[in-house]
């Protein structure tokens, strides 16, 4: 159920719908209290399920990653956010990668949001993961795009939050990564470098997939700098700022597992900042080349 909050009216001996600040539809509960000015009312109302302003001078994709922010951001019922989520994830695939290479990057974090509450919320009826990987694999194109042409800290967060989800969200684009650094290294093609095997599915690679997609804590770690202070195990601004955020023990739990892999010594070496983005700028550009093909 969601709540749009209080709203204050007069008590009157009559009430008419023409003299209340609300619709009678909306009302969850009404309470009678007493003020200065003498009897009241507290109203409690739903908020309305579709956003209640214009955004036709929108791109349609931006539109729909607004409505489906709207109802997750005022609690709408699960159904009603599925529905808007799916519309959108629908929208961007029939059409293609363009719509996506076409987004302006102040509508970066709206439209990355979206993809990344469907990469963490929609399961599919048979079982496939497929629909979660492309909507991660959009999440993350939009939301680079959007914080590497100055969009804010919140930006870092969702990325974060993305990349702290399932982690074989991006597990492919981590194993492509690192293919191809192993490809550079050997000097020769992937396919001899795995002696024929997939790298992305072979089951005898499980363990080289699992080690690839721990990258992902360096550019967790990256990302974590801009939205929480560690030493102060503080939030840099107003936790209902952000969207997504994690809660402490959580971000507590990912610097733990952090240091277990690239802070052994506990001195920090590790120079996690142009490690993170470049990981991260790399996996940004495999994806764009993606939707330049699609």
């Amino acid at each position: 159920m969601s709540i749009l909050g209080s709203l204050f009216s007069k008590k009157k001996q009559t009430e008419s719908e023409e003299s209340q600040p609300y619709d009678e539809k909306d009302v969850i509960s009404k309470e009678v209290i007493d003020t200065p000015f003498g009897k009241g009312v507290v109203v409690t109302q739903r908020y309305p399920e579709n956003i209640p302003y214009d955004m036709s001078d929108q791109p349609e994709i931006v539109q729909l990653a607004r409505t489906a922010m709207w109802r997750y951001n005022t609690r709408q019922s699960s159904s009603s956010l599925v529905n808007a989520l799916v519309q959108m994830y629908n929208f961007g695939r029939e059409r293609g990668g363009e719509v996506l290479l076409n987004v302006e990057p102040s509508y970066c974090q709206t439209v990355g949001m979206g993809y990344t509450l469907f990469a963490l919320i929609i399961q599919d009826g048979d079982g496939s993961r497929l629909v979660n990987f492309a909507a991660a694999e959009n999440a993350l194109y939009c939301l680079w795009k959007g914080f590497t042409n100055g969009q804010d800290n919140r930006t870092a967060c969702l990325l974060f939050s993305l990349l702290n989800g399932p982690e074989d969200l991006l597990m492919d684009q981590f194993v492509t990564y690192k293919a191809e650094n192993l490809q550079k290294e050997f000097g020769m093609p992937i396919g001899m470098v795995f002696m024929g095997r997939n790298p992305y599915r072979d089951p005898s690679l499980q363990d080289f997939r699992k080690d690839a997609v721990l990258a992902r804590f360096i550019v967790m770690r990256y990302l974590l700098d801009f939205f929480y202070d560690c030493d102060s195990q503080s939030v840099k601004g107003a936790e209902d700022f952000f969207y997504l955020l994690p809660s402490k023990d959580a971000l507590g739990r990912f610097l733990e597992e952090y240091d277990s892999h690239y802070n052994q010594d506990g001195t920090n070496s590790f120079d996690y900042k142009s490690e993170g983005e470049r990981i991260i700028t790399k996996l940004y550009q495999q994806v764009e080349a993606t939707l330049r093909q699609y």
